[in-house]
């Protein structure tokens, strides 16, 4: 764990010592900024920090090969004001992965929710729309969350309709009305 004033020729030109994994350089110009050097020649610029926590967290900036000393200077300057205003980059890293796939929506929540009161689709009636779209809200779910299950229901209906699925002749969705957006 060296600290050092990281230049460019530094940057691309030092090697892991032998017999270590990797070895990890910190510039002394802005805090936090590591430069990670593996033995199989890769380098990697991370930033250092402690979340609001009090837990130390590694930010991946990029490779050296692809931003330059003074690039990745900036950017983990940015980083490191976004963390002093409050704002945890690695916390929206992780609600990005944690947000479902249309398919895994369908599977896991959707069609769960639809099997406990109805079967078929001539079934549901608008008043059961009505009631998912309410419940939706009443979870504690956003009004535009609700209103996006309401838009999906739609879809789906009118893409029965279109092809023709038997039994289908309406969307009982048509006319139930969006909430309006808090």
């Amino acid at each position: 764990m060296a600290k050092v004033f990281l230049t460019q020729t530094i940057v691309l030109n030092s090697k892991c010592p032998e017999g270590k994994k990797k070895i990890d350089l910190f510039d002394q110009r802005v805090s936090g900024l590591t430069l990670e050097i593996r033995c199989s020649g890769g380098r990697t610029f991370y930033l250092r920090y402690k979340s609001k926590r009090g837990v130390t967290k590694l930010l991946k900036l990029g490779r050296a090969t692809d931003l330059s000393l003074q690039q990745v200077r900036q950017l983990a300057q940015e980083k490191r004001t976004q963390i002093a205003l409050g704002f945890d980059p690695s916390e929206d890293k992780a609600s990005k992965y944690s947000a479902p796939t249309f398919a895994q929506f369908i599977d896991e929540q959707y069609l769960p929710h639809v099997k406990t009161y109805k079967r078929y689709m001539d079934d549901i009636t608008r008043q059961d729309i009505v009631k998912m779209h309410l419940e939706r809200k009443a979870s504690g779910a956003a009004a535009g969350s609700a209103n996006r299950l309401l838009i999906m229901m739609r879809f789906i209906f009118n893409l029965a309709i279109r092809w023709e699925v038997p039994g289908v002749k309406e969307n009982p969705s048509k006319n139930v009305p969006l909430m309006p957006a808090s």
